[in-house]
């Protein structure tokens, strides 16, 4: 998330305008990695920054400049003067790290927005650094250097919390906490919280559990430990009240984490209580307060560690809701479905996924561990409700519906950054428009002789529709449409798939096995393809 820097001084429509500019650079940073594109975004990325700094230090804009000259140094309070060397310091380091993450977000699509975040900070540290050499005095730079080191702590928060960032990166980022440190010191100011961010999430806080205790309210009306669990519940709801009242009124940040870690000492326990029910009314409310849980853990900068009891819950929630989810499944209804006989193969892998997840976190395996374990889960998840998309049934839909929130959800807990790889989404796109070629061609040559000539007709069509959806795909991931853009041609082409596997089913020319071949490797690239846009 991009954070303005409040200046009455600045007109807004200099903020639209950076805001638009940076989300080119997110469109340029997942460009393919050949000479022109590099080129061509470093041309962006530097006419970027000069926009962006010009912002800080007062430019109007117009034709290109040359390239600004360092000011002259001016004399200087003693602050200034120890502040000057540690801008200097920081803005070097800003400058390795911002180029750090833009090369390894040319190949990690979830590093964009991060490295969207880094380049707008490293102009706000260098505006700072000019204008401290040009001020007499460190008054003059003391609320920018405020909300620099607000604005780093935020970010260096989310970049730790990155997994699979590079050693360069990691390095620098070890570099910028120290100098950041030293600059709080130079100008004798205490660590900066956005005040406003976390107040806003303590309230959102408070909404959820106002929502939360009237749905308990309900689910609980049997339960034995309902008194004690709605007790727990207004108990945690009054801290949480507590805690957004200390952030609007700017409390001290020890008080402010300590009213935290007095509420968490309340909602933990509830909350994985709570994650055992068989309520999906009251699994919905934890999904938000748990993502709310995150927000203000990294505007508090607090670490957040590895809650093995809440990753069982949730999978135990997974597995409740697909019993759930069978439960409803008539016999007529399964008949009905196309690739019937292939529903058994399919929820036997998913359930299978799930039991492996969950024993790899009762056997204590490190967070890599359990990250490889969840990478089976999406891909297992879509072959197995692909089947039943079609279903009027409003029960099962929600089931399903659920259960891919659930899975979802998961990440945050696990730290699995969301965005997907545009390279490997656009590989998986080509391998899938290149089988459906080979397809059109095998089903040509298998149904041949005046005895097939009308089931070729059809048959081939149907592969020729196949083959116009893939190519639709391909072409539209090359030019980087929007993710529901994607989603909805995928689900086109795995139609067309069904129709054509359809259409094969009603011939009886014998021979097929290579052309069935085709078709089990195209569904299972289609099926890793949609695995990736999941949530």
């Amino acid at each position: 998330m991009i954070r303005r820097i409040p200046a009455t001084s600045r007109p807004r429509t200099r903020f639209r305008w950076l805001a638009l500019l940076l989300l080119i650079l997110g469109a340029v940073q997942t460009a393919q990695a050949d000479d022109k594109d590099s080129e061509r975004r470093k041309q962006v990325v530097e006419g970027l920054l000069r926009v962006l700094i010009e912002s800080q230090t007062g430019g109007r804009g117009g034709p290109p400049r040359a390239p600004l000259a360092p000011p002259q140094l001016a004399p200087g309070t003693p602050e200034l003067q120890r502040a000057r060397p540690v801008l200097d310091g920081f803005l070097r380091e800003s400058t390795a790290l911002s180029n750090h993450l833009q090369q390894q977000a040319q190949t990690q699509a979830a590093l964009a927005p991060l490295s969207a975040d880094m380049l707008r900070l490293r102009a706000n540290a260098e505006a700072l650094q000019r204008r401290s050499r040009s001020v007499p005095a460190h008054g003059f730079i003391l609320d920018d250097a405020r909300i620099l080191d607000r604005d780093w702590r935020v970010l260096s928060y989310r970049l730790k919390q990155t997994r699979g960032l590079g050693p360069n990166c990691r390095a620098s980022l070890t570099q910028l906490d120290d100098f950041d440190a030293q600059l709080c010191a130079a100008l004798s100011f205490e660590p900066q919280l956005d005040r406003r961010s976390l107040a806003q999430q303590g309230q959102t806080l408070a909404v959820h559990f106002n929502s939360l205790l009237d749905d308990m309210d309900i689910e609980l009306r049997r339960h034995p430990r309902r008194n004690e669990l709605m007790l727990a519940g207004s108990q945690a709801r009054q801290l949480a009240e507590h805690f957004a009242e200390d952030a609007a009124r700017g409390a001290s940040l020890p008080h402010i984490v300590k009213t935290w870690q007095e509420f968490l000492t309340v909602w933990s326990p509830l909350a994985r209580t709570l994650s055992g029910l068989d309520s999906r009314f009251i699994a919905r409310h934890l999904v938000r307060i748990q993502q709310v849980d995150q927000q203000i853990h990294e505007l508090l900068w607090l670490p957040c560690g590895l809650d093995r009891q809440l990753l069982l819950q949730m999978s135990s929630g997974i597995e409740v809701e697909t019993r759930r989810a069978f439960d409803q499944i008539t016999l007529h209804l399964l008949l009905q479905l196309p690739g019937a006989g292939d529903i058994p193969a399919a929820a036997d892998e998913f359930h299978g996924a799930c039991q492996h997840f969950v024993d790899c976190v009762k056997r204590d395996e490190s967070p890599d561990d359990l990250v490889q374990a969840y990478e089976y889960l999406p891909a297992a998840w879509v072959a197995f409700s692909r089947h039943f998309r079609t279903v009027d049934h409003s029960g099962l839909r929600q089931s399903l519906a659920d259960i891919e929130r659930r899975l979802v959800a998961l990440r945050e807990p696990l730290g699995i950054p969301a965005g997907i790889s545009l390279d490997d989404a656009r590989a998986l796109a080509a391998r899938i428009e290149d089988l459906a070629e080979h397809l059109e061609d095998d089903i040509t040559g298998w149904l041949t002789g005046p005895k097939y000539a009308a089931d070729q007709k059809r048959v081939v069509e149907l592969s020729r529709r196949l083959r116009s959806a893939a190519r639709q795909l391909h072409v539209a991931l090359i030019n980087r449409a929007q993710p529901q853009t994607i989603e909805q041609l995928t689900a086109v082409v795995c139609a067309a798939l069904d129709d054509l596997q359809r259409g094969m089913n009603e011939c009886d020319a014998p021979n097929r096995d290579h052309v069935v071949e085709i078709i089990v490797r195209m569904s299972r690239e289609l099926i890793q393809l949609e695995a990736m846009f999941l949530g």
